[in-house]
């Protein structure tokens, strides 16, 4: 994603963990809470646990005399990495009240500058190709930011407006067509000793596709609407993998 030197890893740790906190700019203190169903976090959680990964695997083993901003922390914001503890359930995310979220944007203020401070004279390339794997991993809780955040507002039943005039797509791809993938044997995976993200398969395999096409743009509500309250499409085959769909099919 970026090169590995202390200056390019130092902006680009400025401008992602920045636009986490654009991101929900427009929430309220109550919008930082909630989770409506299990696969929801709330947005203060996002924001601590994107925080602790910094804490956790840079400043605690790279930063001499580092002193962890709260103990506590490392219990309730770790998600799946059993190495350094145990966790608060992923269904019980919603029930932490407590930090406010006042004290989650003091963990980000203190991790960041302690950060800045390391990135000065950071060159160790394990410590480095680290920081890079974290950008990545905040960026990747980004995108579970905007999902999360639409699954929470979308659950009230005064259907807040994110923000008035906001449009996620406005610099998207625009342009309509397909890409045709052909028939054949292709490898599958990550096969390589670099680090990557726990949502990468590590695991290369050889895999066999049909021809197929895959949209070149993003498709809306409002155009795979149609065909998801249409029983009679989700009886063609080509879409029963498409779960939502065939199983309201099978409910007509």
């Amino acid at each position: 994603m970026y090169p590995l030197t202390t200056t390019a890893i130092s902006e680009a740790y400025n401008r992602v963990r920045q636009h986490s906190e654009t991101i929900c700019e427009p929430l309220e203190t109550e919008d930082y809470v909630p989770q409506p169903v299990p696969f929801v976090s709330p947005p203060k959680w996002h924001l601590a646990h994107s925080t602790w990964f910094f804490e956790t695997f840079i400043l605690k083993p790279f930063m001499p005399g580092y002193q962890v901003f709260d103990t506590d922390y490392n219990y309730l914001f770790n998600s799946y990495y059993n190495n350094v503890g145990e966790r608060t359930l992923r269904t019980d995310r919603g029930n932490v009240t407590r930090p406010t979220t006042r004290n989650v944007y003091a963990y980000r203020q203190h991790v960041d500058r302690h950060m800045s401070e390391l990135l000065e004279t950071l060159t160790d390339p394990e410590a480095l190709a680290l920081v890079e794997l974290g950008l990545h991993h905040e960026q990747q809780h980004q995108e579970l930011l905007v999902t999360d955040i639409k699954y929470i507002l979308g659950h009230n039943p005064l259907f807040p407006v994110y923000k008035s005039g906001h449009n996620l797509v406005d610099d998207t791809n625009g342009e309509g067509g397909f890409a045709t993938i052909s028939e054949g044997v292709y490898e599958i995976g990550f096969n390589s000793d670099e680090l990557v993200t726990s949502s990468v398969s590590t695991m290369s395999s050889m895999s066999w596709a049909d021809t197929k096409c895959i949209c070149t743009n993003l498709k809306f509500p409002k155009l795979w609407l149609p065909m998801q309250n249409s029983s009679h499409s989700w009886k063609r085959a080509v879409i029963r993998t498409l779960t939502c769909g065939w199983t309201k099919a099978g409910r007509g």
